[in-house]
């Protein structure tokens, strides 16, 4: 009879091996497939704040360099004040040298007052407006070089307003730098595109 009985009572236990189990399986793949899930997830929110930071600093780096460009281009346009002195054009009333002609010969010279009015504005240009600061190497060594030979030839002369360029390497800077092949008007309207061509780099 105990016998009997305890043979129905093992018969009746439930088989806890076969419960327990799925329920662990089940529980780890939903642990597993939330995790993959979080994953997931996280990653797209990596993925979306790191385009709306690249999206900023797009947004900014664009918006400095406008500002650069206004900046350039506000210095190329008060540069035109300095570079009216900036000629030999008999017909401009600031034009800086005057070229005479005498039978083959050409003698250039200077005037005094607007060679000053000149350095005054060109000084104010490259200090006072920060103008120094958008030029490209070359055009901004052609303008000390010139600033250069016009401050000498004020102090080396006389009170006398008009100047003669005597020495051959002044005058051939002069040219050079006024109605040469990369002259500094051709080099402005190349920075601002109104010049096909680029100017090509020239030792001084």
């Amino acid at each position: 009879m105990i016998l009997l009985l305890t043979k129905e009572a093992v018969a009746l236990t439930p088989d806890w091996g076969s419960i327990v189990i799925p329920i662990l399986l089940s529980g780890v793949l939903s642990f597993i497939a939330a995790f993959v899930l979080n994953q997931r997830e996280l990653k797209k929110i990596k993925l979306q704040h790191q385009q709306q930071v690249d999206a900023m600093r797009k947004e900014k780096q664009e918006q400095l360099q406008l500002e650069i460009d206004k900046m350039q281009a506000d210095a190329f346009c008060l540069l035109f004040e300095p570079l009216k002195y900036v000629s030999k054009n008999p017909d401009n009333p600031f034009a800086i040298f005057v070229v005479q002609k005498n039978n083959r010969d050409k003698s250039t010279f200077l005037h005094r007052t607007k060679g000053k009015d000149f350095l005054l504005a060109l000084n104010t240009f490259l200090y006072s407006k920060n103008g120094e600061l958008f030029l490209p190497r070359q055009l901004r060594n052609d303008l000390y070089h010139l600033r250069g030979l016009v401050h000498g030839m004020l102090d080396k002369t006389g009170k006398q307003d008009i100047i003669e360029l005597i020495n051959p390497d002044t005058v051939n800077s002069v040219n050079s730098l006024i109605s040469g092949e990369e002259n500094i008007h051709k080099q402005l309207r190349c920075l601002m595109g109104t010049e096909d061509r680029k100017p090509v780099a020239r030792k001084l």
